[in-house]
């Protein structure tokens, strides 16, 4: 009676071991090494919040202006000037064509 018991009592902790393992192991590694044990995250976060904002506040950059010139038609515009306002240049079905943009967040046209 008492190996029916014991048997039985192996096979729960196994099954319960089996499935609370693989949960824990997703979200902490342990590293044995030299200087003995440690926990570690193996999944740190890719960027932080403020990494992540594709152009910095404050100013027009010349590669946000061209995307906006590419939005309205220009094909293959580049940035001619940069002062006060941003001047991009690109063929259109016209011929050459020219937009500007104000040197302020957001890249507003100037018409």
């Amino acid at each position: 009676m008492f190996s029916k018991l014991s048997s039985i009592a192996v096979i729960v902790a196994l099954s319960l071991a089996g499935s609370v393992a693989p949960s824990f192991a997703q979200n902490l590694g342990i590293e044995i090494g030299p200087n003995g044990v440690r926990t570690y995250d193996p999944n740190p976060p890719r960027y932080r919040h403020r990494e992540y904002r594709r152009y910095d506040r404050g100013r027009c950059y010349g590669r946000q202006a061209e995307d906006i010139a590419a939005r309205y038609g220009f094909y293959r515009p580049r940035v001619v000037h940069v002062g006060r306002t941003v001047v991009v240049e690109g063929y259109t079905r016209r011929g050459i064509g020219r937009m500007r943009f104000a040197n302020e967040y957001g890249c507003p046209i100037l018409r």
